[in-house]
């Protein structure tokens, strides 16, 4: 032990320049060379993206956590990324469609979407581009917003189907039930719907026509509903640009310079610990008597010590 401190003594420079000023040498030059430009934009989330009708419940979750969560989800697929290119053509970003292509490829994987209150979500895009980053994110929002229109307009065509499907179901057993008290009254002369408290079987048939007439009723009703939400939920469920895109700051590559950080520094402190091993290997200082008697094979009378500084490697 005293042999490896005497090591890191006898060149202690070296070993801070290893082991401190190169790491923050290293640190400085990736967070100034290696620097990307983020881009962020602020979404005002007025509600929650769910279905009108039949959707699953967001339970606590905010409009704007549950938008994001919604966004982190769609940004992945085929579809948005066909968006993106369409509307980075729009905007005519990028100097040509292969660019454009290539761009949209691989922004998708970089845009991070979170809440930043219980409406406001952020939407960031990291790039080397400043110019290049504010209108791609601004593609992307348009994007997103005609996806979830798409997603808005299929999930209540779904429900319109559905809905449809059960008023024919309806209407039929309203004509059902119109021609089965039509039939009972022409084979039961005198008899009409009035005289049901008075006839069992007419008061059934009675029931069952006022039960239809409810259904339909009802399930028309449901339709009236839908249109009514599907127009609100339209104008609710799109994402109003709050904060415009715009730079928000700059940072290593991969946002992660920190970690980025803590790698180069251990890095560092391995070839200080390498360096130091190879010192140990090579240095043939005898800090013994005996053991210059082990290496002369002659006994040893005196010694006089070096006080001048150590041969450097």
């Amino acid at each position: 032990m005293s042999r490896v401190l005497d090591l890191v003594a006898s060149r202690w420079k070296t070993f801070v320049v290893l082991a401190v000023l190169l790491p923050a040498a290293l640190t400085a030059a990736g967070s100034t060379v290696l620097q990307r430009t983020q881009a962020s934009v602020g979404l005002w989330a007025q509600a929650a993206p769910s279905a009108p009708q039949g959707g699953a419940s967001q339970g606590s979750e905010s409009p704007a956590q549950a938008q994001a969560d919604t966004i982190t989800q769609v940004i992945p697929t085929t579809a948005f990324a066909e968006a993106l290119r369409q509307a980075m053509d729009r905007a005519h970003i990028g100097a040509d469609a292969s660019e454009r292509n290539q761009l949209a490829a691989a922004a998708a994987p970089q845009f991070r979407a979170s809440s930043a209150g219980s409406h406001l979500v952020l939407l960031t895009y990291p790039c080397d581009v400043p110019s290049t980053c504010v209108a791609v994110l601004g593609a992307a929002v348009e994007a997103y917003n005609q996806q979830a229109a798409k997603l808005r307009a299929t999930e209540i065509g779904q429900i319109r189907t559905a809905l449809g499907g059960q008023l024919d179901d309806a209407q039929n057993v309203l004509v059902q039930a119109e021609n089965a008290v039509a039939t009972y009254v022409a084979q039961h002369p005198g008899e009409t719907p009035s005289s049901a408290s008075t006839d069992p079987q007419m008061d059934l048939l009675v029931g069952q026509l006022a039960a239809a007439k409810q259904q339909v009723v009802s399930v028309q009703g449901k339709l009236s509903d839908l249109q009514v939400a599907a127009a609100s939920r339209a104008a609710q469920g799109t994402l109003t640009t709050l904060d415009p895109p715009h730079m928000s700051r700059r940072a290593v590559i991969g946002d992660g310079g920190i970690f980025q950080a803590a790698i180069i520094l251990v890095a560092c402190l391995a070839l200080a610990a390498a360096y130091l091993v190879v010192l140990w290997r090579l240095d043939d200082t005898a800090r013994d008597p005996r053991v210059l008697e082990r290496r002369l094979h002659v006994p040893l009378l005196v010694t006089i010590p070096r006080f001048s500084a150590m041969r450097r490697f």
